[in-house]
């Protein structure tokens, strides 16, 4: 990562829906230092709330959050209420349906956790 210029993302606002305290403050510590503003969250309400007051460039969003899907959540935007944000998903299970559900949503990445940082 040494070679790449982070500074495109200055100008970033990022929405970051992360059910696991621990790890959602960890990754706000760490992105707010590149990124204009991290709104980190830990439900998909306090997420739309987010989106409703906020100009929101990119979400990243785990996929199985505690009794909520951020696929569903996704669709649920794209779908119901027209809003299209790239997004990137993140997930502990290489489960192929997950997979799939996020090619048909047209995420822009997905990363299985854990994530390393310095890893190319």
């Amino acid at each position: 990562m040494a070679n790449k210029n982070l500074n495109i993302l200055q100008n970033f606002n990022i929405l970051y829906l992360e059910d696991d305290k621990n790890l959602r403050l960890h990754t706000k510590d760490v992105l707010e230092d590149f990124v204009n503003n991290i709104y980190a969250v830990g439900t998909s309400n306090e997420a739309f709330n987010v989106i409703q007051n906020n100009k929101i460039d990119v979400i990243i969003s785990d996929i199985l959050l505690e009794n909520e899907n951020g696929i569903d959540f996704l669709q649920f935007l794209q779908e119901e209420k027209n809003i299209n944000i790239p997004a990137i998903l993140t997930t502990a299970h290489t489960d192929t349906k997950y997979l799939i559900d996020a090619i048909k949503l047209k995420v822009e990445n997905y990363i299985i956790k854990p994530i390393k940082e310095g890893v190319k």
